[in-house]
């Protein structure tokens, strides 16, 4: 497994007036060796789980898991 630190780049929306803010909330995902965190359906589930566990659901709004909205970092 490979690890790596997402931030979000920009702040994002989501419903119920929820929303994650730019540059805060990093988070440590894992993901499969020789994949990167949005390079597949699988690894956009592993970033989404990781997500809901931190008590953020982006249910609807799956399209933010790009590198356009979140840098990430191999660590």
């Amino acid at each position: 497994m490979s690890t790596f630190i997402l931030t979000p780049k920009c702040n994002i929306p989501l419903s119920h007036g929820m929303k994650i803010e730019k540059g805060t909330l990093p988070f440590i995902v894992e993901i499969p060796t020789n994949h990167l965190p949005f390079d597949s359906i699988s690894s956009k589930n592993m970033v989404k789980n990781c997500l809901l566990a931190r008590g953020i659901d982006i249910s609807g709004h799956e399209s933010i898991l790009s590198g356009a909205f979140f840098d990430f970092k191999k660590v």
